[in-house]
């Protein structure tokens, strides 16, 4: 298994490349009124609306404005399609030997599991989809 690297305000992230369809340039998006917080707007994929969520809210990190050089990475998690809204996206890596794995089960709004490596001196935080993304808005 493989890890796609990018990073969201100057904190490096990974997810499973097997989530992934693809990556691009981030493109304006239209509101979605009444959606959750992490839900940035909605996009036009081939003729689906795709919803573009910001991890940046899923993971309590401050909010940004969209900009020009943002990269959008379609997913598919619970075979449904949707976007994580990144700053960059830096490389892939084989996946490596996880140094600790925590659980955020009593932290509000956190995810249900992460897990931290080493990569070139560099902290990363690898988290899976499935359980950052919660289920009842994909359904």
């Amino acid at each position: 298994m493989s890890l796609l690297i990018s990073t969201l305000n100057s904190k490096q992230i990974a997810f499973d490349v097997s989530y992934i369809e693809r990556i691009f340039l981030a493109v304006e998006m239209t509101p979605f009124p009444k959606s959750p917080d992490y839900i940035a707007g909605l996009i036009n994929i081939h003729g689906e609306a795709v919803s573009v969520y910001d991890p940046r809210i899923l993971l309590n990190l401050p909010r940004k404005e969209l900009e020009l050089n943002d990269h959008f990475i379609l997913c598919r998690v619970y075979q449904k399609p949707m976007i994580l809204w990144v700053d960059h996206v830096l490389l892939v890596i084989p996946k490596p030997k996880i140094l600790t794995e925590t659980k955020f089960q009593n932290l509000k709004n956190a995810p249900a599991g992460q897990s931290v490596f080493h990569e070139k001196d560099q902290l990363i935080f690898h988290y899976d989809l499935e359980n950052l993304i919660p289920l009842e808005v994909l359904k």
